[in-house]
């Protein structure tokens, strides 16, 4: 049996800027689900009861609109950068 092997030519710096933007996207991720949590705790409502599934929904609001200004300001980068 023949083994083919294929092989794969990153460009250079590649594994870098992966693995600097996988680790920006895994802090603002923890920042907002932490944001989040906070305010979800912050509104003092027990689980279960009907404050806290507002509470939820407002925190998942918040952490759905802070991902569209993300993505919106990464998509505005390359304008900024020339």
């Amino acid at each position: 049996q023949a083994v083919i092997a294929a092989v794969v030519s990153l460009p250079l710096g590649f594994v870098k800027m992966w693995a600097l933007s996988f680790c920006g996207w895994l802090s603002i991720c923890t920042i907002s689900f932490g944001a989040t949590s906070a305010w979800a705790e912050r509104q003092v409502a027990q689980p279960g009861t009907p404050e806290f599934n507002v509470a939820v929904k407002v925190a998942s609001s918040l952490l759905m609109g802070s991902t569209v200004v993300f993505i919106i300001a990464g998509s505005a980068l390359p304008f900024l950068v020339g």
